[in-house]
């Protein structure tokens, strides 16, 4: 089971969708974070670049993952890497304001979230 399974059909149509190609940027470092994506099929690599211009990953993930949950409540919002697709990615995502109100309103979609966000963290 993935939290996208914790939805009704009426809240479904909060969710909206991005397929994105081998090698393709999904999120630029400095982008404002606005808000949380689900890795659905693919693999999403983080990475930033050290003083020395050096390339680091910061993160690798797989699907059913969430990326971009710690900044969307965070007053330091902008993301900190590069998101990169390594293989061709289907992500979905849930802006801020739509996010809360699933929060809100949906017990399990609640606990689902938090429960992934714990076992990240």
């Amino acid at each position: 089971m993935n939290i996208l399974e914790t939805l009704t059909l009426q809240e479904k149509k909060l969710i909206k969708y991005l397929h994105v190609n081998q090698n393709q940027i999904v999120l630029h470092e400095g982008d404002i974070c606005n808000a949380v994506y689900i890795l659905i099929k693919g693999n999403i690599e983080i990475i930033s670049y050290n003083i020395d211009g050096n390339e680091e990953t910061i993160s690798l993930l797989n699907k059913g993952d969430l990326f971009a949950n710690a900044l969307i409540f965070s007053k330091k919002n902008k993301l900190l890497g590069e998101v990169i697709a390594t293989q061709p990615t289907d992500l979905a995502y849930i802006e801020k304001k739509d996010l809360i109100y699933l929060l809100q309103n949906n017990l399990d979609f609640l606990i689902y979230y938090l429960n992934l966000i714990s076992e990240k963290t």
